[in-house]
């Protein structure tokens, strides 16, 4: 009962907690302590984490635009060092010696590996899984990414944004790779935001929430239950949900973003049409999956073309604290489960999340 109370911090809520909502993390708080009593998974092996962070592949789908591509997301590879024989652009069949002819003029003979994908964002993603081995760290990029940025200090202006370093994506990479192995994740992602009010600097998110298509990695498993079934145009929704509805965690910095534009873009993979009408489509998609998944997910509709139309329900731990960038300075990070109620969470967040997944990764959901 007092872990409940303390789970819920009523004092600063309300006078009288609701009993059902009390009732809902006791029980949360007496299952995370019979789960605590369980061994700590096993420690990782260096030559898999070396496997991971040394042999990492860039994935970047594209479609009918070939010279947008070299200006804008080979271009910022390019200045961060990343060698471009790392970097595979998937494409469909009958495009493939046409990228071939501008990748070559662009870049010679280190150029980016020209693969055969599928039609569509969904489909393309899925071949580039079948592509790969098992356990292959993908890293996947947009074709439009103007800048990567992240966020170096703490506060709210622009100023806390900086772009990253040459050499820092490879850094970056080979970190999320040693994370992954050590809590059992298989995805990892950056923030969906690019306002330094939505970002922070000090913490990697593992609860339920959305890996954004435009920057993310993960360890490859070809899986049809990993695959996202209901479209295109929320793919990277449904994907996000999976993975997490599978291993109960999915890696998110709060501190690392993308500059990108994708409803201003001509041409490119997304969902074909109007913006009315791929919302449309993204709002029927996101209820399919609020019928398959209730207790993780729901429909908010929004006006708004820039902004998902998607809630996703608490679930999961708090957050993995870290000392500055953890890519550089490498700490131990540590997974507080006394995070007290409105403090390092993100917004719409509750302290019962501390008593919903235990140190070995099994998810304690407070919703049934």
């Amino acid at each position: 009962l007092r872990a409940g109370f303390e789970a819920l911090d009523f004092t600063k809520r309300v006078k009288q907690p609701p009993l059902a909502e009390l009732r809902e993390a006791c029980l949360d708080a007496r299952w995370a302590a019979k789960e605590r009593k369980k061994p700590p998974p096993a420690a990782v092996s260096p030559a898999e984490l070396k496997r991971l962070q040394q042999e990492y592949v860039v994935v970047v789908p594209s479609h009918q635009r070939a010279e947008f591509l070299c200006e804008k997301t080979l271009a910022e590879l390019r200045r961060l060092r990343v060698p471009m024989s790392r970097v595979h652009v998937f494409v469909n069949d009958w495009e493939m010696a046409e990228y071939d002819r501008v990748l070559r003029e662009k870049f010679g003979k280190d150029r980016p590996v020209v693969c055969k994908g599928a039609k569509g964002i969904m489909m393309q993603r899925e071949a580039i899984s079948q592509h790969f081995p098992e356990g292959k760290h993908i890293v996947s990029l947009d074709d439009d990414i103007v800048r990567l940025r992240v966020k170096e200090g703490p506060g709210f202006d622009y100023s806390t944004l900086r772009d990253l370093q040459p050499g820092e994506f490879d850094d970056i990479c080979k970190h999320f790779a040693r994370v992954m192995l050590e809590r059992n994740a298989f995805i990892w992602g950056c923030n969906t935001s690019q306002n330094p009010r939505n970002m922070w600097n000090h913490s990697i998110s593992v609860r339920l929430g959305l890996v954004n298509g435009y920057w993310y990695g993960y360890r490859n498993r070809k899986e049809q239950a990993l695959y996202p079934k209901y479209g295109s145009a929320a793919e990277d929704i449904e994907r996000s949900l999976r993975y997490f509805m599978h291993d109960s965690i999915v890696l998110r910095s709060r501190s690392l973003t993308a500059v990108t534009r994708c409803f201003d873009n001509a041409g490119g993979l997304q969902e074909p049409g109007t913006c009315d009408y791929r919302k449309q489509k993204e709002r029927r998609q996101v209820f399919a999956l609020s019928q398959e998944a209730p207790t993780f997910i729901g429909l908010s509709p929004k006006a708004d073309h820039s902004t998902m139309n998607v809630v996703f329900y608490p679930a999961g731990a708090p957050p993995l604290k870290t000392q500055g960038l953890p890519w550089r300075e490498d700490p131990a990070m540590v997974l507080d489960e006394h995070v007290p109620h409105g403090a390092d969470t993100e917004p719409g967040a509750s302290a019962i999340d501390g008593f919903m997944r235990n140190s070995s990764g099994q998810l304690l959901s407070s919703r049934r």
